[in-house]
């Protein structure tokens, strides 16, 4: 039976036309991907990475590319483990001073291994750790070989650097060890010297006294 006018109208308020065009795209996707001769599928701004397009890589030599405005993301279908753990495509990046944190896949499990390859080419970026939430720290997962792109195995929050944290917190410590042993150096110095100024101002009252008791 067609849909009338009114009944598009009321689809269209329930918002059912966003459901359509993600289904829609999603077999675009597929198809791609099914058609395509090379192994790599490059796609534009895809903020989610279904279970559909997951299967359809999953074993495979093919991989997709998602371009995002800040870095590309790569699926391997080699890579994928779990067709059913969808993929944000979309990483929470919070600059830091000594790096970047980033939160992947809104701390959900991934499907598998993927490759973060960030546009900007002033990176530099040496360590990589990820957050422990039992322990309350960033721990050490590996140094980067490649200053420009990551491979994340796990969800979670990641703190890239271009410091080991550890070192850096080494630093802090030494500077303030140096500072605060200055400071009591300084206090040293200026008891002494004022002791030394009280017996010098003492001495000479007294000499003073000793020369006018004699005349």
């Amino acid at each position: 039976m067609p849909t009338s006018e009114n009944e598009k109208i009321k689809l269209s308020n329930n918002k059912p036309l966003k459901i359509v065009n993600n289904i829609s795209r999603t077999n675009d996707i597929l198809e791609k991907i099914k058609a395509s001769s090379e192994n790599m599928v490059v796609i534009r701004n895809l903020k989610n990475v279904s279970a559909d397009i997951l299967k359809q890589l999953y074993g495979t030599e093919k991989s997709i590319m998602i371009e995002c405005n800040d870095y590309n993301m790569v699926i391997y279908g080699k890579d994928i483990k779990n067709i059913e753990n969808e993929l944000n495509t979309e990483i929470e990046i919070k600059k830091l001073d000594n790096g970047t944190k980033l939160l992947v896949n809104d701390g959900k499990a991934l499907p598998g291994k993927i490759k973060v390859e960030f546009n900007d080419e002033k990176s530099n970026y040496k360590y990589m750790y990820i957050y422990n939430d039992n322990e309350n720290k960033y721990e050490l997962i590996n140094s980067l070989t490649s200053t420009d792109s990551l491979e994340i195995d796990y969800s979670g929050t990641y703190l890239i650097t271009h410091d080991k944290i550890k070192e850096f917190k080494i630093n802090v410590l030494i500077i303030s060890i140096a500072g605060g042993s200055i400071l009591i150096l300084i206090v040293i110095y200026i008891f002494i010297k004022r002791k030394y100024w009280f017996w010098w101002s003492t001495a000479r009252e007294t000499k003073e006294a000793v020369e006018k008791f004699k005349k």
